[in-house]
């Protein structure tokens, strides 16, 4: 009998053992789980974020700084995002300039055709992501997994921006309104932002009259008010009193 109690008393220390072993293996099994959900959680809505933002600005032509800060607000509540973008603009079918530096690229018209990229990236890994690496299998920083959320989203411009013309549609209406006295035509390049105004001198704006593009050497390039073919102007339209044109402005984006 006394050898049977001391059996029992050794087999009950060895059951509390593995069953909080046990626990313990449940509990690390379900902290796994409900942390990865959460993680899948997450990375649906950055993707989904940015895909509205990717939508709203191949819809609208332009990609706003106020689209860019609500963007950012919106990823930061999941983490601490750093946003990276791309801007292959067409310059003509199949030729593109890449633009990587957000100052080129917000608040820029854009033109059907164009490519705009957005990248997020989380730069910390959540918390399902530093459970996986802490497990025994990747406790080594060579065995480290990098499971931080990623989303990559690319458009293409589907509608040009508001009054964004090319720059053989500025030389155009130079000409085309070379005979109108009423209306004058102001055209600002990268290289001269104060502009030049084309039209005659009967117009309030205009001291001499300048009715022809390309016939002076700053029209040449590369000239302060050479206007490349494929240049992004902006127009804007100024209105006398009666509602006529008065003075269309061109300023090169």
């Amino acid at each position: 009998m006394n050898n049977l109690a001391n059996i029992g008393d050794d087999v009950m220390p060895g059951k509390m053992i593995f069953t909080i072993i046990g626990l313990l293996i449940a509990t690390i099994i379900l902290l796994h789980v409900y942390s990865f959900f959460i993680h899948i959680s997450i990375k649906n809505d950055i993707n989904q974020i940015n895909f509205y933002t990717i939508y709203d600005i191949s819809d609208s032509g332009i990609f706003k700084s106020s689209t860019y800060d609500g963007l950012k607000e919106k990823i930061n509540k999941h983490g601490d995002y750093k946003i990276a973008l791309r801007l292959d603009k067409q310059v003509k079918p199949g030729i593109y300039d890449t633009y990587f530096n957000k100052a080129e690229i917000l608040d820029k018209y854009l033109r059907k055709g164009d490519k705009i990229t957005i990248y997020l990236e989380d730069k910390k890994l959540t918390w399902f992501g530093r459970l996986v690496n802490l497990s025994f299998l990747s406790k080594s920083p060579k065995n480290a997994i990098d499971n931080r959320i990623r989303s990559v989203k690319s458009a293409v411009i589907t509608k040009n921006a508001k009054d964004i013309v090319k720059g053989y549609d500025v030389i155009a209406d130079i000409s085309n309104k070379r005979s109108n006295s009423s209306i004058a035509i102001l055209v600002s390049t990268k290289m001269n932002s104060n502009g030049k105004y084309y039209g005659d001198s009967s117009h309030k704006e205009i001291i001499t009259t300048n009715l022809k593009y390309g016939d002076s050497l700053d029209e040449e390039y590369p000239g302060i008010n050479y206007i490349f073919d494929n240049g992004d102007f902006m127009r804007k339209i100024e209105y006398d009193s009666n509602g006529l044109i008065e003075l269309v402005k061109y300023i090169q984006q």
